[in-house]
Protein backbone atom coordinates (compact mmCIF):
# COMPACT_ATOMS: atom_id res chain seq x y z
CA UNK A 1 0.00 0.00 0.00
CA UNK A 2 2.83 2.42 0.85
CA UNK A 3 4.67 1.67 -2.37
CA UNK A 4 1.00 2.76 -3.89
CA UNK A 5 0.58 5.71 -2.73
CA UNK A 6 4.56 6.75 -3.11
CA UNK A 7 3.90 6.06 -7.39
CA UNK A 8 0.85 7.99 -7.40
CA UNK A 9 2.71 10.79 -5.60
CA UNK A 10 6.05 10.82 -8.17
CA UNK A 11 3.94 10.69 -11.14
CA UNK A 12 1.68 13.75 -10.13
CA UNK A 13 4.94 15.59 -8.94
CA UNK A 14 5.71 14.23 -12.74
CA UNK A 15 2.83 16.43 -14.41
CA UNK A 16 3.09 19.35 -12.34
CA UNK A 17 6.47 19.73 -13.32
CA UNK A 18 5.75 19.43 -16.93
CA UNK A 19 2.54 21.47 -17.17
CA UNK A 20 4.48 24.46 -15.45
CA UNK A 21 6.92 24.65 -18.06
CA UNK A 22 4.15 24.57 -21.22
CA UNK A 23 2.48 27.21 -19.12
CA UNK A 24 5.95 29.03 -18.72
CA UNK A 25 6.82 28.17 -22.70
CA UNK A 26 3.56 29.68 -23.73
CA UNK A 27 3.53 32.68 -21.81
CA UNK A 28 7.08 33.55 -23.24
CA UNK A 29 5.40 33.10 -26.94
CA UNK A 30 2.98 35.09 -26.31
CA UNK A 31 4.92 38.08 -24.61
CA UNK A 32 7.75 37.84 -27.71
CA UNK A 33 4.75 37.58 -30.02
CA UNK A 34 2.71 40.83 -28.35
CA UNK A 35 6.46 41.93 -28.16
CA UNK A 36 6.85 41.83 -32.42
CA UNK A 37 3.25 42.49 -32.84
CA UNK A 38 4.02 46.02 -31.43
CA UNK A 39 7.23 46.84 -32.65
CA UNK A 40 7.83 48.33 -36.44
CA UNK A 41 10.24 46.48 -38.92
CA UNK A 42 12.41 49.24 -40.85
CA UNK A 43 12.15 48.65 -44.21
CA UNK A 44 13.13 50.83 -47.63
CA UNK A 45 11.14 50.80 -50.98
CA UNK A 46 11.99 50.82 -54.54
CA UNK A 47 9.82 50.95 -57.46
CA UNK A 48 9.19 48.28 -59.95
CA UNK A 49 10.42 49.84 -63.37
CA UNK A 50 10.53 47.78 -67.01
CA UNK A 51 12.87 47.78 -69.25
CA UNK A 52 15.10 44.97 -71.34
CA UNK A 53 17.10 42.11 -69.63
CA UNK A 54 18.74 39.59 -71.98
CA UNK A 55 19.43 35.80 -71.42
CA UNK A 56 23.37 35.69 -70.76
CA UNK A 57 25.41 32.65 -71.45
CA UNK A 58 28.40 33.06 -69.39
CA UNK A 59 31.39 30.75 -71.34
CA UNK A 60 35.07 30.13 -71.89
CA UNK A 61 37.38 28.73 -74.52
CA UNK A 62 40.98 28.80 -75.80
CA UNK A 63 41.73 31.11 -78.24
CA UNK A 64 43.13 29.33 -81.64
CA UNK A 65 44.03 29.98 -85.44
CA UNK A 66 41.19 30.16 -87.95
CA UNK A 67 43.66 27.47 -89.69
CA UNK A 68 46.67 26.06 -88.85
CA UNK A 69 48.81 23.18 -90.33
CA UNK A 70 52.08 21.54 -89.90
CA UNK A 71 54.29 22.22 -93.46
CA UNK A 72 55.77 18.89 -94.38
CA UNK A 73 57.97 17.72 -96.78
CA UNK A 74 57.05 15.69 -99.71
CA UNK A 75 60.73 14.39 -100.25
CA UNK A 76 63.59 12.74 -98.45
CA UNK A 77 66.79 14.75 -97.89
CA UNK A 78 68.98 17.36 -95.95
CA UNK A 79 67.32 20.91 -95.82
CA UNK A 80 69.33 22.86 -97.48
CA UNK A 81 67.43 26.57 -95.79
CA UNK A 82 64.73 27.68 -94.28
CA UNK A 83 63.29 31.23 -95.64
CA UNK A 84 61.54 32.30 -92.80
CA UNK A 85 61.71 33.41 -88.60
CA UNK A 86 59.52 32.54 -86.70
CA UNK A 87 56.69 35.62 -86.68
CA UNK A 88 56.87 35.96 -91.01
CA UNK A 89 54.86 36.53 -92.98
CA UNK A 90 54.04 34.18 -96.13
CA UNK A 91 52.17 34.31 -99.28
CA UNK A 92 50.27 31.44 -100.27
CA UNK A 93 52.69 28.97 -103.12
CA UNK A 94 56.08 31.16 -101.72
CA UNK A 95 58.68 28.88 -101.20
CA UNK A 96 59.07 28.21 -97.18
CA UNK A 97 61.74 25.51 -96.97
CA UNK A 98 64.38 23.76 -99.85
CA UNK A 99 65.61 20.14 -99.52
CA UNK A 100 69.17 20.28 -101.26
CA UNK A 101 68.31 19.43 -104.86
CA UNK A 102 71.93 18.15 -106.34
CA UNK A 103 71.20 14.48 -106.42
CA UNK A 104 67.35 15.46 -108.41
CA UNK A 105 69.04 17.82 -110.32
CA UNK A 106 71.65 15.09 -111.53
CA UNK A 107 68.39 12.14 -111.98
CA UNK A 108 66.98 14.85 -113.87
CA UNK A 109 69.61 15.45 -116.36
CA UNK A 110 70.27 11.29 -116.91
CA UNK A 111 66.30 11.39 -117.37
CA UNK A 112 66.87 14.04 -120.30
CA UNK A 113 69.80 12.53 -121.57
CA UNK A 114 67.90 9.22 -121.71
CA UNK A 115 65.07 10.48 -123.40
CA UNK A 116 67.31 12.56 -126.62
CA UNK A 117 68.41 8.40 -126.90
CA UNK A 118 65.26 7.60 -127.29
CA UNK A 119 64.11 9.68 -129.70
CA UNK A 120 67.22 9.51 -131.91
CA UNK A 121 66.21 5.51 -131.49
CA UNK A 122 62.73 6.08 -132.75
CA UNK A 123 64.26 8.66 -135.46
CA UNK A 124 66.20 6.25 -136.76
CA UNK A 125 63.54 3.19 -136.78
CA UNK A 126 60.95 5.27 -138.43
CA UNK A 127 63.93 5.70 -141.11
CA UNK A 128 64.24 2.53 -141.82
CA UNK A 129 60.34 1.46 -141.93
CA UNK A 130 59.82 4.52 -144.58
CA UNK A 131 62.97 2.84 -146.85
CA UNK A 132 61.23 -0.82 -145.76
CA UNK A 133 57.78 0.25 -147.18
CA UNK A 134 59.32 1.64 -150.52
CA UNK A 135 61.59 -1.51 -150.79
CA UNK A 136 57.50 -3.31 -150.62
CA UNK A 137 56.12 -1.33 -153.17
CA UNK A 138 59.35 -1.63 -155.41
CA UNK A 139 58.45 -5.59 -155.35
CA UNK A 140 55.21 -5.45 -155.50
CA UNK A 141 55.68 -3.55 -158.76
CA UNK A 142 58.46 -6.14 -160.07
CA UNK A 143 55.81 -9.06 -158.96
CA UNK A 144 53.49 -7.82 -161.16
CA UNK A 145 55.85 -7.73 -164.34
CA UNK A 146 57.22 -11.47 -163.33
CA UNK A 147 60.87 -10.05 -162.43
CA UNK A 148 60.66 -11.40 -158.57
CA UNK A 149 59.49 -14.41 -157.13
CA UNK A 150 56.47 -14.59 -154.73
CA UNK A 151 58.57 -15.57 -151.95
CA UNK A 152 60.98 -12.42 -152.22
CA UNK A 153 57.71 -10.67 -152.03
CA UNK A 154 56.83 -11.97 -149.21
CA UNK A 155 60.37 -11.34 -147.57
CA UNK A 156 60.07 -7.85 -148.20
CA UNK A 157 56.99 -7.49 -146.89
CA UNK A 158 58.17 -9.23 -143.54
CA UNK A 159 60.81 -6.83 -143.56
CA UNK A 160 58.43 -3.87 -143.26
CA UNK A 161 56.17 -5.39 -140.51
CA UNK A 162 59.28 -6.20 -138.43
CA UNK A 163 60.38 -2.13 -138.96
CA UNK A 164 57.03 -0.88 -137.65
CA UNK A 165 57.61 -2.90 -134.89
CA UNK A 166 60.66 -1.74 -133.93
CA UNK A 167 59.57 1.79 -134.43
CA UNK A 168 56.33 0.79 -131.98
CA UNK A 169 58.98 -0.10 -129.74
CA UNK A 170 61.16 2.71 -129.96
CA UNK A 171 58.18 4.87 -129.90
CA UNK A 172 56.85 3.16 -126.56
CA UNK A 173 60.64 3.26 -124.28
CA UNK A 174 60.66 6.84 -125.70
CA UNK A 175 57.32 7.27 -123.77
CA UNK A 176 58.88 5.53 -120.82
CA UNK A 177 61.91 7.96 -120.52
CA UNK A 178 59.40 10.81 -121.32
CA UNK A 179 57.38 9.56 -118.04
CA UNK A 180 60.31 9.10 -116.25
CA UNK A 181 61.81 12.49 -117.03
CA UNK A 182 58.61 13.82 -115.90
CA UNK A 183 58.48 12.31 -112.37
CA UNK A 184 62.23 13.93 -111.62
CA UNK A 185 61.26 17.31 -112.57
CA UNK A 186 58.27 16.69 -110.40
CA UNK A 187 60.50 15.47 -107.39
CA UNK A 188 63.18 18.47 -108.32
CA UNK A 189 59.76 20.35 -107.73
CA UNK A 190 58.86 19.19 -104.35
CA UNK A 191 62.44 20.15 -103.47
CA UNK A 192 60.89 23.63 -102.82
CA UNK A 193 58.44 23.11 -99.93
CA UNK A 194 55.49 25.75 -100.48
CA UNK A 195 52.70 27.52 -98.10
CA UNK A 196 49.16 25.97 -98.72
CA UNK A 197 47.91 29.63 -97.64
CA UNK A 198 48.24 32.72 -96.56
CA UNK A 199 49.49 32.94 -93.02
CA UNK A 200 52.10 33.59 -90.44
CA UNK A 201 54.91 31.27 -88.68
CA UNK A 202 54.34 30.17 -85.80
CA UNK A 203 56.48 26.96 -85.20
CA UNK A 204 59.81 26.64 -87.04
CA UNK A 205 60.71 22.80 -86.10
CA UNK A 206 64.01 21.69 -87.55
CA UNK A 207 67.14 23.68 -88.58
CA UNK A 208 69.22 23.94 -92.06
CA UNK A 209 71.06 20.33 -92.33
CA UNK A 210 68.79 18.13 -90.97
CA UNK A 211 67.48 15.12 -92.65
CA UNK A 212 64.03 15.02 -93.10
CA UNK A 213 61.12 12.07 -94.69
CA UNK A 214 58.49 12.79 -96.66
CA UNK A 215 56.45 13.00 -93.52
CA UNK A 216 58.72 15.58 -91.45
CA UNK A 217 57.01 18.41 -90.40
CA UNK A 218 59.41 21.62 -91.17
CA UNK A 219 57.62 24.42 -89.75
CA UNK A 220 53.78 25.30 -88.44
CA UNK A 221 51.71 28.07 -90.63
CA UNK A 222 48.45 29.82 -88.77
CA UNK A 223 45.87 32.47 -90.20
CA UNK A 224 46.03 34.86 -87.35
CA UNK A 225 43.07 37.07 -88.69
CA UNK A 226 40.59 36.09 -87.82
CA UNK A 227 41.19 33.80 -84.95
CA UNK A 228 38.67 31.15 -83.59
CA UNK A 229 37.57 30.40 -80.27
CA UNK A 230 35.25 27.12 -79.90
CA UNK A 231 32.76 27.29 -76.92
CA UNK A 232 30.24 24.91 -75.60
CA UNK A 233 26.32 25.73 -75.25
CA UNK A 234 24.55 23.23 -72.98
CA UNK A 235 21.42 20.89 -74.19
CA UNK A 236 19.21 23.23 -73.16
CA UNK A 237 19.80 26.32 -74.98
CA UNK A 238 21.02 25.20 -77.98
CA UNK A 239 17.45 25.60 -79.61
CA UNK A 240 18.47 29.72 -79.04
CA UNK A 241 22.16 29.48 -80.76
CA UNK A 242 22.01 31.09 -84.13
CA UNK A 243 24.98 31.73 -86.47
CA UNK A 244 25.21 35.02 -86.82
CA UNK A 245 24.92 35.53 -82.77
CA UNK A 246 27.46 38.54 -80.97
CA UNK A 247 29.16 37.44 -78.48
CA UNK A 248 32.21 39.46 -76.62
CA UNK A 249 35.21 38.21 -75.57
CA UNK A 250 37.25 39.01 -72.20
CA UNK A 251 40.96 38.32 -71.73
CA UNK A 252 43.29 38.58 -68.75
CA UNK A 253 45.82 40.12 -71.48
CA UNK A 254 43.64 42.89 -72.01
CA UNK A 255 41.80 43.99 -68.49
CA UNK A 256 38.80 45.96 -69.20
CA UNK A 257 38.83 45.50 -72.67
CA UNK A 258 36.42 43.83 -74.94
CA UNK A 259 36.42 42.37 -77.70
CA UNK A 260 33.38 41.26 -80.46
CA UNK A 261 33.15 37.91 -82.33
CA UNK A 262 30.22 36.31 -83.86
CA UNK A 263 29.10 32.65 -83.80
CA UNK A 264 30.45 31.06 -87.17
CA UNK A 265 29.54 27.45 -87.10
CA UNK A 266 27.30 25.48 -85.23
CA UNK A 267 28.26 21.93 -84.64
CA UNK A 268 25.28 19.19 -86.04
CA UNK A 269 25.45 16.96 -83.14
CA UNK A 270 25.75 17.55 -79.76
CA UNK A 271 28.11 15.36 -77.46
CA UNK A 272 27.06 12.24 -75.96
CA UNK A 273 29.64 12.82 -73.38
CA UNK A 274 28.88 16.18 -71.62
CA UNK A 275 25.47 17.09 -73.71
CA UNK A 276 26.58 20.08 -75.37
CA UNK A 277 26.92 21.87 -78.52
CA UNK A 278 30.08 23.32 -80.13
CA UNK A 279 29.85 26.62 -80.98
CA UNK A 280 32.88 27.97 -83.35
CA UNK A 281 33.25 32.12 -82.57
CA UNK A 282 35.47 33.86 -85.36
CA UNK A 283 37.07 37.11 -83.55
CA UNK A 284 38.18 39.56 -85.98
CA UNK A 285 42.45 40.00 -84.94
CA UNK A 286 43.60 43.07 -87.47
CA UNK A 287 46.52 44.62 -85.37
CA UNK A 288 47.47 40.72 -84.33
CA UNK A 289 47.17 41.53 -80.60
CA UNK A 290 45.10 38.23 -79.77
CA UNK A 291 47.40 35.33 -79.74
CA UNK A 292 46.79 31.67 -80.69
CA UNK A 293 46.28 30.05 -76.90
CA UNK A 294 45.02 32.71 -74.90
CA UNK A 295 41.85 32.29 -72.43
CA UNK A 296 38.92 33.54 -73.53
CA UNK A 297 35.74 34.36 -71.21
CA UNK A 298 33.02 34.53 -73.78
CA UNK A 299 29.46 35.80 -73.21
CA UNK A 300 26.79 35.42 -75.75
CA UNK A 301 23.30 37.16 -75.75
CA UNK A 302 21.19 34.12 -76.25
CA UNK A 303 17.58 35.97 -75.76
CA UNK A 304 16.31 39.35 -74.70
CA UNK A 305 12.71 40.81 -73.64
CA UNK A 306 12.34 44.35 -74.28
CA UNK A 307 9.73 45.29 -71.75
CA UNK A 308 10.41 43.00 -68.77
CA UNK A 309 9.07 43.72 -65.25
CA UNK A 310 12.25 44.10 -63.11
CA UNK A 311 12.63 44.22 -59.41
CA UNK A 312 15.88 44.06 -57.81
CA UNK A 313 17.56 39.85 -57.08
CA UNK A 314 17.67 40.64 -53.40
CA UNK A 315 13.92 41.83 -53.26
CA UNK A 316 12.28 38.63 -54.48
CA UNK A 317 11.86 35.90 -50.79
CA UNK A 318 11.44 32.51 -50.94
CA UNK A 319 9.28 31.02 -48.36
CA UNK A 320 10.64 27.92 -46.72
CA UNK A 321 9.30 25.01 -47.20
CA UNK A 322 6.37 26.31 -49.81
CA UNK A 323 9.14 26.77 -52.38
CA UNK A 324 6.62 29.93 -53.45
CA UNK A 325 8.68 33.07 -54.23
CA UNK A 326 6.99 36.76 -53.32
CA UNK A 327 7.48 40.56 -52.69
CA UNK A 328 6.41 42.56 -49.87
CA UNK A 329 4.65 46.02 -51.18
CA UNK A 330 3.07 48.37 -48.30
CA UNK A 331 0.23 49.30 -47.38
CA UNK A 332 -1.34 51.25 -44.86
CA UNK A 333 1.68 50.76 -42.90
CA UNK A 334 1.52 47.34 -43.08
CA UNK A 335 3.45 44.47 -45.61
CA UNK A 336 1.08 42.92 -48.01
CA UNK A 337 2.61 39.69 -49.39
CA UNK A 338 2.69 39.24 -53.00
CA UNK A 339 3.39 35.79 -54.77
CA UNK A 340 5.08 35.94 -57.86
CA UNK A 341 7.07 34.40 -60.76
CA UNK A 342 10.47 34.86 -61.80
CA UNK A 343 11.94 34.42 -64.85
CA UNK A 344 15.87 35.55 -65.83
CA UNK A 345 18.63 37.31 -63.74
CA UNK A 346 21.07 39.72 -64.87
CA UNK A 347 23.51 42.27 -63.36
CA UNK A 348 21.42 42.22 -59.98
CA UNK A 349 17.92 42.34 -61.71
CA UNK A 350 15.21 39.69 -61.90
CA UNK A 351 12.49 39.35 -64.44
CA UNK A 352 8.97 38.98 -62.87
CA UNK A 353 6.96 37.15 -65.37
CA UNK A 354 3.41 37.22 -63.20
CA UNK A 355 2.54 38.94 -60.51
CA UNK A 356 3.69 42.60 -60.89
CA UNK A 357 2.42 44.86 -63.85
CA UNK A 358 5.36 47.60 -62.88
CA UNK A 359 4.93 51.00 -60.89
CA UNK A 360 4.32 49.48 -57.88
CA UNK A 361 7.04 49.96 -54.99
CA UNK A 362 8.42 47.11 -53.20
CA UNK A 363 10.64 46.56 -49.84
CA UNK A 364 13.93 46.06 -50.92
CA UNK A 365 15.36 46.10 -47.93
CA UNK A 366 14.19 44.10 -44.54
CA UNK A 367 12.27 42.13 -46.75
CA UNK A 368 13.82 38.82 -45.07
CA UNK A 369 12.23 39.91 -41.34
CA UNK A 370 8.51 40.56 -43.30
CA UNK A 371 5.47 38.32 -42.40
CA UNK A 372 1.97 39.25 -44.19
CA UNK A 373 0.43 42.03 -42.40
CA UNK A 374 3.63 42.67 -40.37
CA UNK A 375 3.53 46.61 -39.28
CA UNK A 376 6.31 48.44 -40.70
CA UNK A 377 8.29 52.20 -40.87
CA UNK A 378 9.08 53.20 -44.37
CA UNK A 379 12.75 54.24 -44.40
CA UNK A 380 14.33 57.08 -46.99
CA UNK A 381 17.83 56.72 -47.98
CA UNK A 382 18.63 59.25 -45.69
CA UNK A 383 17.75 57.37 -42.89
CA UNK A 384 14.71 59.14 -42.16
CA UNK A 385 11.42 57.88 -41.56
CA UNK A 386 8.67 58.82 -43.71
CA UNK A 387 5.71 56.19 -43.20
CA UNK A 388 2.16 57.62 -41.96
CA UNK A 389 2.34 54.91 -39.40
CA UNK A 390 5.18 56.87 -38.09
CA UNK A 391 4.03 60.62 -38.24
CA UNK A 392 1.53 60.13 -35.31
CA UNK A 393 4.90 59.00 -33.02
CA UNK A 394 7.01 61.80 -33.93
CA UNK A 395 3.69 64.29 -33.75
CA UNK A 396 3.17 63.25 -30.01
CA UNK A 397 6.69 64.03 -29.00
CA UNK A 398 6.79 67.43 -30.44
CA UNK A 399 2.91 68.19 -28.88
CA UNK A 400 4.65 67.53 -25.22
CA UNK A 401 8.21 69.13 -25.96
CA UNK A 402 6.07 72.36 -26.34
CA UNK A 403 3.48 71.96 -23.15
CA UNK A 404 6.89 70.99 -20.97
CA UNK A 405 8.28 74.48 -22.70
CA UNK A 406 4.99 76.41 -22.03
CA UNK A 407 4.84 75.35 -18.25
Amino acid sequence: MTRYILLVGLIALAGAIVGYRELSQGLGKKTESRSQVGREIPVKLATVKKGPISYVLNTSGDVAPLMQVEVVSRIAGYVERIHFEIGDKVAVGQVVATVDQREQRHRVEEDEAAVKVAEATVREKESQLADAEKQLERAKVLRQKDFISTQELDTTETRVHTAKAQRDLAQAQLAQRQATLAQSRYLLSLTGIVAPFSGVVTRRLIDPGAYVTSTSSILTLAIPDPLKVNVMISEKDVSLARVGMKAKLELDAFPGRAFEGTIARLNSALDVASRTLMAEVHVPNPQQVLKPGMFARVTLVLAEHKDAVLVPTEAVVEEEGEGQKAVYTVAEGKAQKVAVTTGWTQNGLSEVTQGLKGGENIVVSGQQRLRHQAKVSVVEEAGKQSTVSSQPVEKKSREGRKRKAEG
